[in-house]
């Protein structure tokens, strides 16, 4: 933790000229990569306190960033609530809808062993292996959870693992321009280079 906080001092410090998306982004990145590593054991209460700790980082950036406004300003400008969560403080760039990851939002997931001789290239384990990646729990929210799960953890496209560290996008099979609706039969879950090679195809509906 010692060490990981430093880490995140110095991130906060080099992001303080930086655009807040960029700032976010960088974050994230270093939050979500901590968490996915330590999620497997008892680290909840250690989520929790990192949160607290990560509070006063985040008031000490709007300080340092906006020396002359009121707080109310800050608080206006930066904190908000994302879907599917009722936390109203969540530091955010409101512009485009990025927000910083909490600690204490990533699941406790034990790690599940794999019986002797499971090889992922065996076809007979096909299903075990997409039963497996199913039951991941992917750093995403609202409706992106929704269809992970109904596609059990698989990309439609290209028939990979949506988990593999790639940014995700919603697709709608049936654009909106042309009367699609936001349900979830109309949704589907891609690899952003999936996604752009679907619509580079003029929009090609998937099967």
């Amino acid at each position: 933790m010692k060490r990981y906080k430093q880490q995140m001092r110095m991130t906060w410090k080099g992001i303080i000229g930086m655009p807040t998306q960029e700032g976010i982004r960088q974050l994230n990145a270093k939050i979500i990569g901590w968490c996915n590593y330590y999620r497997i054991g008892a680290s909840k209460r250690t989520f929790s306190a990192l949160d607290q700790w990560m509070w006063i980082r985040q008031r000490r950036y709007l300080y340092r960033r906006h020396p002359n406004k009121h707080w109310w300003w800050r608080r206006k400008h930066y904190l908000g609530k994302i879907p599917g969560r009722e936390d109203y403080s969540v530091f955010m760039d409101k512009s485009t809808g990025g927000f910083l990851w909490k600690h204490a939002w990533t699941k406790i997931q034990r790690h599940w062993l794999v019986p002797k001789n499971a090889s992922p290239d065996n076809p007979e384990l096909r299903d075990y292996w997409r039963n497996r990646q199913a039951r991941k729990q992917p750093f995403i929210y609202g409706v992106k959870v929704n269809l992970y799960k109904r596609q059990k953890g698989y990309c439609p496209l290209c028939d990979q693992e949506l988990d593999n560290g790639e940014q995700l996008h919603v697709h709608h099979i049936q654009p909106k321009a042309e009367g699609g609706d936001n349900k979830l039969a109309n949704l589907r879950l891609l690899h952003a280079n999936c996604h752009r090679q679907l619509h580079s195809k003029k929009g090609k509906m998937l099967k």
